[in-house]
């Protein structure tokens, strides 16, 4: 194999190593963004479990207050 098919084949294989980077590069800013909307998600149903888990304790003692 002559050097410059050698070469070749290095920029070659440089090339592929850049795209398969941007690719997971792009995979992983997506994954970023999809945790952090999930992290809030979450955060906005803890909040709304706790609010509903009160407002059961409320009508449990309402309900007992009732009997």
């Amino acid at each position: 194999v002559t050097f410059e098919k050698k070469n070749k084949n290095l920029v070659e294989e440089i090339e592929c190593l850049k795209l398969k980077n941007e690719t997971l590069t792009s995979t992983f800013q997506f994954f970023q963004q999809e945790q952090a909307t999930l992290s809030e998600s979450n955060k906005k149903l803890i909040t709304e479990k706790s609010d509903l888990q009160i407002k059961l304790e409320d009508l449990e003692e309402a309900s007992l207050a009732w009997t």
